[in-house]
């Protein structure tokens, strides 16, 4: 299978798509392999569908071209190359990530799960019609600036006025960029069209608990029923998974979005770089405390804890600081008691 042309006008508009530019056709480019581009736009268990300049794919994993080509399991945004034998087509490169949104593998302790590949922008969703957990924001803010996108809070429901003054204060104290937050309504419409405006030429991932409106959301940026939309409890203003899968999908002008199913746990991976970025004010303090190395904790001379003291930044903002930065300690130190069992297993 020679590799097809992606500047030709039918796979332009095709890839286009679902995200081609010309940072895609450089980092192509570098592979050796041969075949055709795409982009994976759905992972299932045990195979993925690739949108190409032709056609949709299935590609299964358990394919002899793919199991030869020895390749990390494929994530939804990633490029790929697409070869075929008797067998039909398979995944023969992923091509190297510009970002990747990775979290610890909730299905096993210490395992990297590579969540969406290539995206510009990590949006997390939050419906105004619940209270705001400050805490779990900060930590997919963490995530989301530890990927190397650019996070976005997305707060839907705005619609419901009461619930904003209050929940307005905590974001502004979570996210800490006001230009960083966006308020729409999937309902009247409110803010759809100018969001849409900030994904042009974008590939973004949302997340966001069940019931936040993540679904509705896409169909209201699609300005189409491309996604089913659930009914939320009254009770606790929870939702069903209506998205059960993590799928990339066009929303025109350039812009695609990737769906992914109300998302329970965000444990982090190599997450000291997001740590700094979500928490600037506390980096900031940091640097005049007496010791290099304080926890932030029980320490002499913190100026973080000073600055708890003064008012100047909440005991809650702190502690949430001081658990994340402890979670990546036990992580890194799990990780090397298994990598120094490993080396001792093989002497």
């Amino acid at each position: 299978m020679q590799r097809a042309d992606p500047a030709s006008p039918a796979a332009s508009e095709r890839l286009a798509a679902v995200g081609w530019s010309d940072d895609v056709a450089r980092r192509l480019a570098d592979s050796s392999a041969d075949g055709r581009p795409g982009r994976v736009i759905t992972v299932e268990r045990g195979w993925d569908t690739i949108t190409t300049a032709d056609e949709d794919l299935t590609c299964p994993r358990a394919h002899p071209l793919f199991r030869n080509a020895q390749l990390p399991p494929p994530a939804v945004g990633d490029w790929v190359v697409i070869d075929a034998d008797e067998h039909g087509p398979a995944i023969v490169d992923v091509i190297e990530r510009a970002t990747a949104v990775t979290r610890r593998d909730p299905a096993e302790r210490d395992t990297e799960q590579v969540v969406a590949a290539n995206v510009d922008v990590v949006a997390i969703v939050a419906g105004l019609d619940r209270p705001l957990n400050s805490r779990r924001l900060e930590r997919a803010l963490v995530l989301a600036h530890e990927s190397g996108a650019t996070p976005l809070l997305v707060l839907t429901k705005a619609d419901l006025p009461e619930a904003a003054p209050a929940i307005a204060r905590e974001v502004a104290t979570a996210v800490m960029d006001p230009d960083a937050v966006v308020a729409v309504s999937n309902e009247t419409g409110d803010g759809i069209v100018e969001l849409h405006e900030r994904l042009r030429n974008k590939t973004t991932v949302l997340f966001g608990a069940s019931g936040v409106g993540k679904s509705a959301l896409v169909n209201a940026l699609a300005d189409d029923e491309l996604a089913e939309v659930g009914e939320v409890r009254a009770r606790d203003r929870k939702g069903r998974h209506t998205t059960t899968r993590r799928q990339l999908i066009p929303l025109g002008g350039g812009a695609t979005v990737i769906d992914t199913p109300g998302v329970r746990a965000l444990g982090l991976w190599d997450a000291e770089d997001g740590l700094e970025q979500a928490f600037p004010d506390i980096e900031a303090l940091a640097a005049d405390c007496r010791f290099a190395d304080c926890r932030h904790d029980a320490e002499p001379g913190c100026a973080v804890r000073e600055a708890v003291e003064a008012g100047t930044l909440s005991e809650a903002r702190r502690r949430s600081y001081v658990d994340l930065s402890n979670e990546l300690e036990r992580l890194r130190d799990r990780r090397e008691e298994q990598r120094w069992r490993r080396g001792g297993r093989r002497r």
